[in-house]
């Protein structure tokens, strides 16, 4: 996958920023090259506020592509993660989704998409836009966002989020945090 995104970034004149385990970079063999490739660490340990140190790098840089994989891996997932579509909301980023059709041979992308805030909207959008393009190379492995599944997390999210003390500052919630 990583290799896959590096031509796509140079035809469109941007530094790729890959967010990959740390644990790739600090392989002696290949560590340097994904790091020269656009490659940094996540430490996935542990929790951290990754969607707000995020959104103030990104803010910060002039042009950019990031590249996150929404499975938050390469391995077969049920689901996607969150974290890539608040780091998009936190740092007011649009988002273009690539995929790969593997049938046909062919690299293509959305429309630029700005996100509404409404994640339950916005994740309908992606996955009707990956239901309709490409083909998975390998079609077991590969999983379209739950909506409904996506809608209980935000339901617990916000009851959560009602009965929590608000005299204290709520950054990002440990579920919405790619891990």
């Amino acid at each position: 996958d990583y290799f896959h995104s590096i031509p796509p970034t140079i035809h469109m004149q941007r530094r790729p920023r890959i967010m990959m385990k740390k644990e790739l970079l600090n392989n002696p063999i290949y560590g340097w090259l994904l790091r020269l490739g656009g490659g940094f660490g996540v430490d996935r340990s542990r929790s951290h506020n990754y969607v707000q140190t995020l959104a103030e790098q990104l803010n910060q840089e002039d042009r950019l592509v990031m590249i996150i994989a929404p499975e938050g891996t390469r391995k077969h997932t049920d689901d996607w993660k969150t974290g890539f579509y608040h780091i998009a909301v936190s740092a007011n980023l649009p988002l273009v989704l690539a995929y790969l059709d593997y049938d046909r041979k062919r690299i293509g992308f959305s429309e630029v998409y700005h996100p509404t805030g409404d994640i339950i909207a916005d994740y309908q959008w992606m996955r009707d836009f990956f239901a309709e393009h490409g083909s998975a190379r390998f079609a077991d492995q590969f999983a379209l966002p739950d909506i409904e599944k996506l809608r209980a997390r935000v339901s617990k999210q916000q009851s959560r989020l009602s009965t929590t003390d608000t005299s204290e500052e709520i950054l990002v919630d440990p579920t919405f945090v790619t891990t």
